[in-house]
């Protein structure tokens, strides 16, 4: 596939889009958004990056950033749209594959020539990007509950534009085959900005055939009730450095929040892929 050139640029200037809630977190700025992170502990680099809907705090508040940082100097990123990241709401600032170069960007501000990358969900879809398009910025992959087949996040939500929060909640509900979220997830949902979300919903194409190029350790995995477990198996099947790794009865959700189960695995593996 013919190398994509990133248009980062690594400035801390004003955009014309939604400022990001947290002006005193560094940023980035990529094609005129900035996007947020963090940098914490010590060691060989690992990005981390969470899933749609979701923000970097995610990683912190199921239990993942204690035993990662005690090994590595852990890079949270939220994604454009997220957390403390500029929220567009034009889909033109979501076109895939820019998320692939925020994170390019970040590595840049850093000056990293390589990190290994930990993404769930949306964040594991854009690992495989960042495995294609960039390849040599990776050491190791690690994807969660996600697969190179694509996405229709687009179609799922084309007739939703996030001014109304129930029809939001009920089409992401439906997309990832899940009962609507309830009490403190529902909030944490709601705390978003849904118009943003709805801009960042769209289709990306399949990287499925490129699967057989890469050449970096990946560690793929995905809960035995994920809706996308033979999709994520079948990604992995076609790498030829990959484990594949099923967490039986977790669905997608509770396979990002049940850090205890699914840590000691990834720290296997990276203790082994470094």
């Amino acid at each position: 596939m013919k190398s994509l050139e990133s248009s980062s640029h690594a400035t801390r200037a004003r955009t014309r889009f939604a400022p990001a809630r947290d002006t005193k977190v560094p940023f980035v700025t990529n094609q005129d958004v900035r996007i947020s992170y963090d940098v914490t502990g010590r060691g060989p680099p690992l990005v981390l990056h969470h899933g749609f809907a979701q923000c970097s705090n995610d990683w912190h508040r199921v239990g993942y950033l204690e035993q990662l940082v005690a090994n590595h100097m852990v890079i949270l990123v939220d994604a454009r749209g997220h957390g403390n990241s500029d929220k567009p709401h034009e889909k033109a600032a979501y076109r895939w594959p820019v998320q692939v170069f925020d994170v390019i960007a970040v590595l840049d501000e850093l000056e990293l020539s390589k990190a290994a990358y930990w993404g769930y969900s949306m964040g594991g879809d854009f690992g495989f990007g960042v495995a294609v398009y960039a390849p040599d910025r990776l050491s190791a992959l690690l994807c969660g509950g996600a697969s190179a087949q694509g996405s229709d996040m687009g179609t799922a939500f084309r007739d939703i534009d996030g001014t109304d929060p129930d029809a939001f909640v009920e089409r992401l509900a439906a997309r990832t085959a899940a009962s609507p979220p309830e009490g403190d997830a529902r909030k944490r949902l709601l705390e978003n900005d849904l118009q943003a979300l709805a801009a960042a919903a769209q289709d990306r194409p399949s990287l499925e055939h490129m699967m057989c190029t890469l050449n970096m350790p990946c560690f793929i995995y995905a809960g035995g009730a994920d809706k996308d477990l033979a999709q994520a198996r079948s990604s992995a099947a076609r790498i030829p450095q990959a484990s594949f790794t099923v967490f039986p009865d977790m669905d997608h959700g509770e396979t990002f929040d049940r850090s205890d189960i699914v840590l000691p695995k990834a720290l296997d593996f990276l203790q082994h892929a470094s």
